[in-house]
């Protein structure tokens, strides 16, 4: 007799298991905050950047201040997947119509925190990534010759 009680208590456990909803009630114990999202307008900038072998010269050509500006040197696309190139992020307003020098060791990899070495490296894009009035982004980029 304990055997057929074992047995059909084991069989109705199972039946109970397999046919009740699976269902989890999630109870966050904070209340979580959503993020919403905030549309920006890209405007493409308007600059010129040169490579004298140790340095970029960049031109702001527009008629407003780069903000929070970032430059990037080497930058790829490879099979969809973007892989970031070698930054400087500029703590300063870059003004409208100004030219600006910038030696190209003063790039790194964010990640690694490695230089960008001129004697192992060619210099093949430069991209320029910053903020501009009412909440815009500018964007603007270039590829120089391979010789």
């Amino acid at each position: 007799m304990d055997k057929k009680i074992r047995y059909l208590l084991i069989v109705g456990l199972l039946v109970f298991l397999i046919t009740r909803p699976m269902t989890t009630v999630f109870a966050p114990e904070k209340e979580y905050k959503e993020a919403k999202e905030v549309k920006t307008e890209t405007i493409y900038l308007k600059a010129r950047v040169l490579f004298t072998g140790t340095q970029f010269i960049i031109t702001n050509r527009n008629s407003f201040s780069w903000k929070n500006a970032i430059f990037e040197v080497n930058s790829q696309l490879v099979k969809g997947e973007y892989i970031e190139g070698y930054l400087l992020k500029v703590e300063r307003s870059l003004l409208a119509c100004t030219t600006y020098k910038v030696g190209c060791m003063l790039f790194c990899k964010a990640d690694t925190g490695m230089r960008f070495d001129l004697w192992k490296m060619r210099v093949l894009n430069f991209t320029i990534k910053c903020d501009i009035r009412r909440k815009r982004k500018g964007f603007w980029f270039g590829e120089f010759e391979i010789e």
